[in-house]
């Protein structure tokens, strides 16, 4: 078993972006040990993707905070949203970001500049967008929201496809739907309801598969094409096989409610990361259909999304004629009326009014980078934990 170079990147309602990565011990053994913290945030982090040298983190306080991990430091804020950024997104081959707002709105985003390429601004009409998942060829893009609606969204045109209306619960309202994931291979779709997990096959756009829990589905990854992780409001860890239509088996994996899973492959092993709103960290071994817990970790903060990265290329590869593709994608060729330029950006070196308005403590942040555990200083958080900041 290897865990090199694998590293654990979360959000926290207490505003931290926290970093832990793997090390091996000298018994085999191995343990989560803090890499980084940074409280560049005003409100909780309520999503965080990355792709490359890029890591992406979305909160309650409007914006979209970017850091470029390679050089282990903040690299700018974009503040498009007017509502608290829900979910946030990058393309398969990392070319562009997207980002779903309580304000309504889907934003796109080319990777690098973080020029605004389109805007929908009533993605939900006009009702929070809570998720959203893009197809691994990127030219497709699946979004719900508050209207109890999955819309699926046409990259290539600029477009939605078409609407699905989810259905009601039993007190008449929408049923509002939390997560949603395309399959590694782009042939499924699963979008989870109450105790219900629905698998839907892309060609047909029927559900070929539902999977019962016992309790409330927080959050979802695929293991493999047809292998499908479930974490639940117990605490609870299940695997299931879409194609056998079976479930393989469950864990109890943490005391309190499971708030985000993530699997990752290497070259040895498969990895699942758990994480609950608790604040325990636990990486799982999987490997035919069992799985092991290695290590675990208590960050003393309330865990809201994870992400993992390996080394500097964790993200999916992609063929060049694939990068091309995603470009004219989002330019925005045709008659395209929302393509529009970037309401406020904002890099480190420049200066802003918006973004003072939420970094009060502008001049402070300013020199300090991701916290290093090598070269630190203690900072104490809300909670009584201390996090390390490195000095520039």
């Amino acid at each position: 078993m290897t865990t090199a170079n694998i590293e654990i990147i979360v959000g926290t309602y207490e505003e931290f972006l926290l970093g832990y990565k793997v090390v091996k011990e000298e018994n085999s053994d191995c343990r989560l040990i803090q890499s980084f913290a940074d409280h560049s945030h005003r409100a909780s982090i309520r999503s965080v993707c990355a792709s490359g040298k890029f890591l992406a983190s979305g909160g309650a306080d409007e914006t979209i905070h970017l850091y470029d991990m390679k050089a282990r430091k903040e690299s700018g804020i974009i503040s498009q949203h007017s509502g608290t950024v829900n979910c946030i997104s990058f393309s398969p081959n990392g070319s562009h970001l997207l980002s779903g707002s309580e304000d309504g709105s889907i934003a796109i985003f080319r990777t690098g500049s973080w020029q605004l390429e389109k805007l929908f601004t009533k993605a939900h009409k006009g009702e929070a967008v809570t998720s959203l998942s893009v197809h691994p060829s990127g030219k497709l893009a699946l979004s719900v929201g508050t209207d109890a609606t999955l819309r699926t969204w046409n990259l290539v045109k600029g477009r939605q496809a078409y609407a699905t209306n989810l259905g009601k619960n039993r007190t008449g309202k929408g049923r509002a739907v939390s997560c949603l994931l395309w399959s590694p291979d782009g042939n499924l779709y699963v979008v989870p309801v109450g105790i219900e997990v629905n698998i839907y096959d892309v060609s047909t756009a029927g559900i070929v598969h539902t999977i019962q829990l016992q309790q409330k589905v927080t959050c979802i990854c695929f293991c493999q094409d047809t292998i499908l992780a479930v974490g639940d409001e117990g605490g609870g860890l299940s695997f299931h096989s879409i194609s056998d239509k079976k479930q393989l088996i469950a864990v109890e994996a943490h005391e309190h409610r499971i708030k985000c899973i993530t699997f990752i492959s290497t070259k040895e092993d498969n990895f699942i990361v758990s994480a609950s709103s608790g604040g325990h960290i636990r990486l799982w071994n999987y490997k035919n259909g069992k799985v092991k817990s290695i290590c675990h970790t208590n960050t003393d903060c309330r865990i809201t999304c994870l992400v993992i990265l390996e080394g500097q290329n964790s993200n999916q590869k992609c063929m060049k004629e694939d990068v091309l593709q995603i470009h004219s994608i989002y330019n925005g060729t045709g008659n395209d009326k929302e393509a529009i330029k970037p309401k406020r950006l904002r890099k480190d070196s420049e200066d802003s009014e918006s973004v003072n308005r939420i970094h009060d403590n502008k001049a402070k942040k300013k020199n300090l980078k991701l916290s290093e555990a090598s070269q630190s200083l203690d900072v104490i958080c809300t909670r009584g934990q201390k996090w390390l900041v490195e000095e520039l």
